[in-house]
């Protein structure tokens, strides 16, 4: 049905025969019958244990689950539920981890409708190496990723999930598609052969990765995204707090007394009084642009000073053009590199979102703008410049891929 929305077939328009064998194939579905007598030995005491399995899987065109009760030495098919693949392309472990959601839900409908009325011992099984891995992973997942697990493992913990081999798994059949004739299978009406001896269960070991899942979890997960960028143990931000100060022009001025101790300690020969200069009002600032790149955007920094490119590039390199300049700073490339501008208005530096110095930057413009709108903002010059460094900000500075914003 989906094939043909997508073909734009007419209400009016012949189907191909492979459709009309379809229609004709789920006429012969209605007469199909199955065992609905899903305790036999009628026994509900308390020492004796009914299994419930709830089987996922997907395919490129379906995703679904489906759900067995075993009571002593017999399984019988309780409930199925299959979906559509999103039109929208998804990767195989992505309608897997899917699959994985609807088989929880599943099996939680189930526990419902049972009530308390009986010993349930409750087994979820996929044969996606990669969907167990990420139910057991600890680390930080995609969105996509880790929505899903989420719902999943407050549903059912990670414990109860066990790897099924593709062969034995009954929900094979409901992503592939099947006939009528294959619908009174022994696999489909009771499960894979094992289902009802506990020692012959498939086992299957989360410490033991090979190469090939490994490389899979790699390129869906783009190489996980890291909890939190390294801590430097030197810098600017060992020895000033940022967060105490609210206005850029006292945190560099502060910055700025900070540094000529520091040089007047290294060259007590000749000290530097008075008033503070453009020249090291500049300096703070660009120490602190600096910091903040060095601080989070590690990675960047680190693959761009390799020079090793046969490796995949970050998000951001490859979206921003980062480069690094003469100084170590991370600039972003553009299209405007023969504009007749300044090489800093061509190239501007990144910022990081939500970071002090990147607040206090735009809260300064802003302020001088005389609280001028969001244009006014990003293309106002920045506070101190000198032959060197003009025009630093009269470019949008832009942090993490996103232009700076006037504060609300």
């Amino acid at each position: 049905m989906q094939e043909l929305w997508q073909q734009s077939v007419n209400w009016d328009e012949p189907l191909e025969q492979q459709m009309r064998d379809i229609a004709t194939d789920l006429q012969n579905a209605t007469v199909t019958t199955l065992t609905r007598r899903y305790f036999p030995s009628e026994s509900n005491s308390d020492d004796h244990t009914t299994h419930l399995h709830i089987f996922a899987d997907a395919s490129m065109k379906a995703y679904g689950a489906v759900v067995y009760i075993c009571d002593d030495n017999n399984a019988s098919f309780v409930i199925a539920k299959t979906r559509v693949a999103p039109i929208k392309p998804l990767t195989l472990p992505q309608l897997e981890l899917m699959a994985a959601l609807v088989a929880a839900r599943l099996g939680k409908f189930v526990l419902d409708s049972l009530g308390n009325h009986y010993n349930i011992s409750l087994h979820l099984w996929s044969d996606s190496q990669i969907v167990l891995h990420w139910l057991n992973s600890g680390k930080k997942l995609k969105q996509f990723v880790a929505h899903h697990i989420q719902e999943i493992s407050l549903t059912f913990p990670a414990t109860l999930w066990h790897y099924c081999p593709t062969g034995d798994n009954p929900a094979d059949l409901v992503t592939r598609g099947t006939t009528s004739a294959a619908l009174s299978s022994s696999l489909w009406t009771n499960g894979p052969s094992w289902l009802t001896d506990e020692s012959k269960w498939p086992q299957w070991n989360p410490s033991v990765l090979t190469l090939h899942l490994q490389t899979d979890i790699e390129e869906e997960t783009d190489h996980l995204v890291p909890t939190e960028p390294p801590e430097l143990t030197t810098g600017i931000h060992k020895i000033i707090e940022i967060s105490r100060y609210s206005s850029l022009t006292k945190l560099l001025r502060i910055t700025s007394y900070v540094l000529r101790f520091i040089t007047n300690l290294r060259n007590p020969t000749d000290k530097q009084a008075g008033t503070l200069s453009v020249s090291e009002l500049s300096t703070a600032e660009f120490k602190w642009i600096l910091n903040c790149q060095q601080l989070q955007f590690p990675s960047e920094i680190q693959y761009l000073k390799s020079g090793v490119h046969n490796k995949k590039r970050p998000v951001l390199v490859r979206q921003l053009q980062l480069f690094l300049d003469d100084e170590g700073y991370l600039r972003c490339g553009g299209r405007i590199h023969n504009a007749p501008v300044s090489r800093t208005t061509k190239f501007p530096y990144l910022l990081p979102p939500r970071h002090t110095m990147t607040n206090l930057i735009v809260q300064a413009a802003h302020i001088t703008q005389l609280h001028g709108g969001v244009n006014r903002t990003v293309t106002a010059p920045g506070l101190y410049q000198h032959a060197d460094v003009s025009g630093v900000f009269s470019k949008p500075v832009y942090h993490a891929g996103r232009r700076v914003e006037t504060p609300t």
